[in-house]
């Protein structure tokens, strides 16, 4: 069902998951309504990486052909993978918010924009490396910091663990579904999450890539900041 749209973007909500990993949450495709793929993904660090293929097929033949009817649903009761693919933050969060969901999990890798910092508490902030999280942290967000540069060989898990406050995913460590866990939403008090890089794509190239294409969008997040306050003081 379409959960909501507008001229651009669909968000799509499938119910009835048999992800492993998540459990049975609400999965929600964020589509372009005109490329078919996810929103914001042309722009995400981690498009050589992402594993979000499953399903992916069936959800554009559909979309595509109107198979979708848009209906409104309180989600208050529901438990909600916010973005399972595309970026949550093509859509104002007042769009999330008047679905009025109570417990979800959800990341954006477009957390350097400014117009994004408004999703804080709300979502995580999704990075690759070390680099990257202590950016976001210092914007205030909480992070999910995929050990990209240390599957790399570029810093050691050892450094990792000095240098950030964060537990190990509770999936990798006890088996712990999203879906019971929860851990991973944005208004949380809790540490931040870090994982282990895995999916089908993954490879020292691509992992490279990602953490080039990460260290260009820090660059550019830091400048713009010097230019603008010479700190972080409009982005927190």
């Amino acid at each position: 069902m379409i959960l909501y749209q507008d001229e651009k973007h669909a968000l799509i909500g499938v119910f009835g998951s048999s992800n492993r990993k998540t459990g049975n949450m609400i999965q929600t495709w964020i589509m372009n309504k005109e490329s078919l793929e996810g929103g914001f993904c042309e722009d995400c660090t981690s498009l050589d990486l992402c594993y979000v293929f499953q399903g992916k097929n069936s959800i554009q033949k559909k979309l595509a052909r109107g198979g979708y009817e848009e209906i409104a649903i309180d989600l208050s009761k529901k438990r909600v993978r916010v973005g399972t693919y595309g970026d949550p933050s093509v859509f104002p969060l007042q769009v999330w918010k008047d679905l009025n969901i109570k417990k979800h999990t959800g990341y954006t890798h477009n957390w350097r924009s400014p117009h994004v910092q408004e999703y804080k508490k709300f979502l995580m902030a999704s990075a690759e490396t070390l680099e990257s999280y202590h950016l976001a942290k210092q914007l205030g967000w909480r992070v999910f910091y995929n050990l990209l540069d240390v599957y790399a060989g570029l810093v050691s898990i050892e450094q990792v663990e000095s240098e950030i406050n964060a537990i190990e995913c509770p999936n990798s460590t006890h088996e712990l579904t999203c879906y019971d866990c929860l851990l991973c939403d944005g208004s949380k008090r809790a540490k931040d999450i870090f994982i282990y890089p895995h999916g089908g794509k993954l490879s020292k190239k691509n992992a490279l890539a990602t953490i080039q294409k990460s260290k260009e969008q820090d660059q550019a997040l830091i400048q713009a900041l010097l230019l603008d306050q010479g700190s972080f003081e409009t982005h927190v």
